[in-house]
């Protein structure tokens, strides 16, 4: 028995209307994003523009993190730094803003 495959990117391409070439360079650019996210060592974020939404931008990576990622980020290496000091005084970890 053959497993039938589908096509994602013309899946999403007829429900969205957005042409198949499009979606599969938003793909190329979600895993370029990626890579670049996980060999940075420690992000340090700082503002590209504020207006419609802060953008943001690693100054040492160059990886753009997209809507609440650089929160969740800041808060992982918050509790972090709680969990590896014991649960003690933490410094604050913040971007540039």
């Amino acid at each position: 028995m053959s497993e039938k495959t589908y096509d994602g990117a013309e899946a999403l391409s007829a429900i969205s209307g957005i042409d198949k070439s499009e979606i599969r360079k938003m793909w190329e650019d979600t895993k370029r994003q990626l890579a670049l996210a996980e060999a940075c060592e420690l992000h340090e974020f700082e503002i590209v523009h504020e207006r419609p939404l802060p953008s943001r931008k690693c100054r040492k990576c160059g990886w753009h993190p997209r809507g609440s990622e650089v929160h969740w980020y800041l808060k992982g290496l918050e509790h972090g730094r709680k969990h590896a000091t014991g649960g003690g005084v933490v410094e604050e970890v913040r971007d540039d803003e």
